[in-house]
């Protein structure tokens, strides 16, 4: 019984990773496509938006996995 809780942790863990990352890599290439295209902050902006949007879609699949489990 103590293994489920340790993998439900692990895997709740791994959704935060990736929320994360997701944010971090939109961000990060938005700021690379500004600083190329001298378009501040407007690719910044859409790289956050499009890694918010990636991880809610992502957390939501990953956690409605997670309870069909349990």
């Amino acid at each position: 019984m103590h293994s489920n809780k340790m993998q439900l942790i692990l895997k709740l863990i791994g959704i935060g990773w990736y929320v994360g990352l997701s944010i971090g890599l939109g961000a990060r290439v938005g700021y690379w496509c500004d600083q190329r295209f001298e378009t501040n902050p407007l690719f910044t902006l859409i790289g956050v938006l499009v890694g918010v949007l990636c991880a809610v879609v992502g957390m939501i699949r990953m956690l409605v996995a997670i309870l069909k489990e349990n």
